[in-house]
């Protein structure tokens, strides 16, 4: 679940494959410098931080649903495509995939793990 001021999202699943699911969403606004280099990581190339924000947002609550440990904002490394991502976890060599897009002038952002293989274990890398 995300919210502002003004609107609220969520997202659930029936599917029994699925393991976590991560939302968010944020204002379509930029972030001061200062925030922003908090946010991205030296090796990421994104226009806009506040949408970077948002994707890594999706992301810990994704990795949060399977008991992952507490991120930083440099633990995660983003690819962003046109209206997906992967968000990697640097030091767990995990990533996580996502979609995301702007609606009501926010970002929003929709990670989804399933279970691929009986038995994996996702955090083990």
């Amino acid at each position: 679940m995300a919210h502002d001021e003004e609107l609220a999202i969520a997202a659930v699943s029936d599917d029994p494959t699925v393991l976590a699911i991560g939302i968010d969403l944020e204002p379509a606004t930029p972030l001061e410098n200062d925030l922003a280099g908090l946010i991205l990581r030296p090796d990421e190339d994104l226009v806009d931080a506040h949408l970077a924000f948002t994707l890594k947002e999706a992301a810990y609550k994704a990795w949060s649903g399977l008991g992952g440990r507490l991120l930083d904002h440099a633990d995660v490394r983003l690819e962003v495509a046109p209206d997906t991502f992967r968000a990697e976890v640097v030091p767990d060599g995990v990533t996580l995939t996502g979609r995301w897009g702007a609606a009501a002038g926010r970002w929003i952002a929709l990670v989804v793990v399933r279970r691929h293989l009986e038995g994996a274990d996702l955090l083990s890398g």
